[in-house]
């Protein structure tokens, strides 16, 4: 201990946290968890709500295949996982509902041949578009894990580019999130790849909106700039390319952490939270709540070191070099505690804290050994009496007497845990 502090600067304390660990306060901003987490369900139901109304409340046949083929290890320029004809019968539902919606009079034809739309009502669906996918880059901001940086939260593609993307399924057609630049990976000198695992009501949102609302987007991006245009191009390039994209431009951090900060402020009661604070807090409720786990490799019985297993022996296929299956177990079952503390995990009951939960192991397992203690005594005196009637009892006093033996041997046995 004391090398360890000899070793590691330290700086003033800035986060303190309540007896029940329910507030949490960096500085002078305070979190309360139990609003955090209510914030986060109206969000999630808002999308949902909004999802549908722009879907005509059709999920248009969307469904997972038996086994979902994402080639995590494909670099290909344009390759994703996100193909509409490997989930859909039809390229372009939505756009295809919108057309011969009569109501709606998206676009007219007075030939029959060439169409005409109207850009007004383009324009009022993009900020429906932009609403819903500002309302998912929080979502998945928060609720997949640790939060990363917004300078590389940015960046996420579900299409490879210049650098690869970083959303993926995996087999069951859960949608993972990836960060792949950090500010210090020309450090390390070698690719990042910190996967993060999205709740299942979230993996069905982004897939909702990535197969059946983007398509919509980037093909009427053309129509929201002067045709052939570099802002043109550009748009359907951004569109089919990055997560994060509001009428054709790219989200920037600076506009991200805005909504992030409102929401923390309007939707958590949060005031003065950002995502600067946010990080912090995340910190302090992975320590308070998650239960971490330990990363037990069987390299060391091999012979070599768990990066040797993991990029040179049995590379498997559809992974990353480096991201073999049982790490990415590893980031899920991460993720997956995370989702609980969120609010979106299976359990949905308030976290406790760890200090909360072992004084009352202590108390359960205290109460336990004295029960047993007064178990034990009665036994031994209800035993010693049976020993002595028993020379001239029958042969049911021989049997409830063996019957005896066998629970003071079981209780020998709970006492002994």
């Amino acid at each position: 201990m004391v090398k360890y502090l000899a070793n590691h600067s330290t700086s003033a304390p800035t986060t303190r946290t309540s007896d029940d660990g329910m507030e949490i306060t960096y500085k002078d901003v305070t979190l309360d968890v139990r609003l955090w987490r209510k914030g986060l369900e109206r969000l999630q139901k808002t999308a949902t709500e909004a999802i549908d109304r722009v879907c005509y409340g059709q999920d248009f046949g969307l469904e997972n295949p038996v086994r979902v083929r994402d080639d995590w290890s494909n670099t290909r320029r344009t390759y994703t996982g996100f193909e509409p004809q490997t989930f859909l019968t039809h390229p372009f539902p939505l756009l295809d509902t919108m057309l011969h919606d009569k109501e709606l009079g998206l676009a007219l034809s007075s030939d029959g041949k060439s169409m005409k739309f109207d850009q007004y009502k383009i324009q009022k669906h993009f900020a429906v578009f932009n609403e819903i996918n500002k309302m998912l880059a929080i979502l998945v901001f928060f609720l997949c894990g640790g939060p990363a940086r917004l300078a590389e939260f940015c960046d996420g593609k579900f299409t490879n580019s210049h650098r690869p993307r970083g959303l993926f399924l995996d087999e069951r057609g859960t949608v993972w999130y990836v960060v792949r630049r950090v500010k210090w990976e020309n450090l390390v000198k070698r690719e990042v790849f910190l996967p993060k695992k999205c709740p299942p009501e979230l993996s069905d949102l982004l897939k909702r909106y990535l197969l059946i609302i983007r398509p919509v987007e980037t093909r009427l991006s053309r129509h929201i700039h002067e045709k052939g245009t570099e802002a043109a191009e550009l748009a359907v390039h951004n569109y089919s390319t990055f997560m994060w994209v509001r009428d054709g431009k790219r989200v920037k951090a600076c506009t991200l952490g805005k909504d992030v900060a409102d929401f923390l402020e309007n939707e958590c009661g949060c005031e003065k939270g950002n995502p600067s604070s946010y990080r912090h807090f995340a910190v302090e409720m992975s320590r308070i709540f998650v239960e971490h786990i330990s990363f037990i490799d069987l390299a060391q019985q091999r012979g070599h070191s768990a990066k040797t297993a993991q990029t040179v022996y049995a590379a498997e296929m559809d992974h990353l070099p480096g991201m073999s299956s049982d790490v990415l177990l590893h980031f899920g079952t991460m993720s997956e505690l995370w989702w609980n503390l969120a609010g979106v995990g299976p359990s949905k009951e308030l976290p406790v804290p760890f200090w909360m939960r072992e004084e009352r192991r202590r108390n359960e397992l205290l109460e336990v050994k004295n029960e047993v203690s007064e178990l034990k005594k009665g036994l031994s005196r209800l035993e010693r009496a049976v020993s002595q009637t028993g020379r001239k009892a029958d042969e049911k006093a021989d049997e409830m007497k063996q019957t005896l033996q066998m629970i003071y041997k079981l209780v020998n046995g709970i006492s002994g845990k």
